[in-house]
């Protein structure tokens, strides 16, 4: 298979970790839970292991080490693959939809 402008970008672009959150969509690692009422979204993102969740807020947070090492404290990259893993599951349709009481959001926001 031949890698197209927009692959070689993307790979650019995200390095490492967009084979890793790829993975991830893949194995059905990501789930969105939607408010009710307030329709605020939060992810919950699959790590390596089954124990390992995170919670993810595609934009700006995700509450796993590497984000917190890489992205906020080196500033070495842009996204942690959790963080990307959501964006593509959610662009692509990809992922477990929930829709939640809004207090389980807020619960889900307080436990990150």
């Amino acid at each position: 298979m031949q890698a197209t402008d927009g692959s070689r970008s993307l790979n650019v672009l995200f390095q490492r970790n967009l084979a890793r959150a790829l993975e991830i969509v893949d194995a059905g690692g990501v789930e969105c839970f939607v408010g009710r009422n307030s329709k605020r979204r939060v992810f919950q993102v699959r790590g390596k292991s089954a124990a390992d969740c995170y919670t993810v807020f595609p934009s700006h947070y995700c509450s796993c080490h590497a984000f917190f090492y890489e992205v906020v404290c080196r500033s070495d990259s842009i996204h942690c693959k959790h963080q990307l893993a959501a964006r593509l599951a959610d662009v692509l349709k990809r992922c477990n939809i929930t829709v939640v009481e809004d207090t389980r959001v807020a619960e889900l926001m307080i436990q990150s």
